[in-house]
């Protein structure tokens, strides 16, 4: 029953990846919380390259981080290895990616920024 599990976590980064190429090529604008919310105007005034850009990366990374959680999973399910090291792993995969994402949304939160009406 595990390879149902895994091949749910294949799907959902196979998901993030095609996310990332349709945020990358401009589509798919309405995933980006909040796109829909937008008036006319204000989607003018947004810079939706730059967020689709931004949106690209971190659809992409979070794909890029699911595999390796799937090897985890696997492993920790199965009984393979010394779980406390695969624990330490997945802690420090699982930092490195919330870094990623609060340096991502930092760097580019001009982009997300809006002058109401």
């Amino acid at each position: 029953m595990y390879w149902l599990i895994y091949l749910l976590v294949v799907v959902f980064a196979l998901g993030c990846f095609l996310c990332g190429v349709q945020f990358r090529k401009q589509k798919w604008g309405f995933l980006i919380a909040g796109y829909n919310d937008l008036t006319e105007n204000q989607k003018a005034q947004a810079d939706s390259q730059a967020v689709s850009k931004s949106m690209s990366k971190c659809a992409f990374w979070t794909g890029v981080y699911v595999l390796p959680l799937g090897l985890v999973l696997y492993l920790l399910l199965e009984e393979i290895g010394d779980s406390s090291i695969i624990r330490i792993v997945c802690a420090l995969l699982t930092l490195l990616f919330v870094l990623f994402i609060f340096n991502e949304v930092r760097k580019n939160r001009s982009y997300y920024s809006i002058n109401k009406d």
